[in-house]
């Protein structure tokens, strides 16, 4: 865990334990001074984690994976949304046969996020 998120989460801690030490103490002196006989709220909760984003596992098939080699090795310098729009086969499908393709030394790549275009290993 990183320095800096264990220090946050220690002064978030410690900064609800005395937001809840002042309100018991303020319902404390009303109920003293005026017989207001405030309850004191119930500490706040902890705060959860955001949600973390799970992969999906798409099944791929040799059929899917082969679509997919004959269209780069036809369309040298595609690039993954323009190989996702060619091929019916689904967003998800192509982007795990381009992997699959990839480490199997199918195919390369060159460039780096949205301008990554694909070509056959001749």
């Amino acid at each position: 865990m990183d320095l800096d998120v264990l220090v946050r989460n220690v002064l978030d801690r410690v900064a609800r334990e005395i937001a809840d030490a002042v309100r018991r103490s303020v319902a404390d002196d009303l109920r003293d001074r005026f017989g207001i006989n405030v309850a004191a709220p119930a500490p706040a909760a902890p705060r959860s984690r955001p949600a973390r984003r799970r992969r999906v596992r798409v099944a791929l098939d040799d059929e899917g994976i082969e679509q997919v080699y004959q269209y780069v090795k036809a369309n040298a310098g595609k690039r993954s949304e323009e190989i996702q729009k060619d091929v019916a086969i689904g967003p998800e499908r192509v982007r795990a046969a381009l992997v699959h393709l990839r480490q199997a030394g199918r195919i390369k790549n060159e460039g780096v996020g949205r301008a990554t275009t694909y070509s056959a290993v001749a």
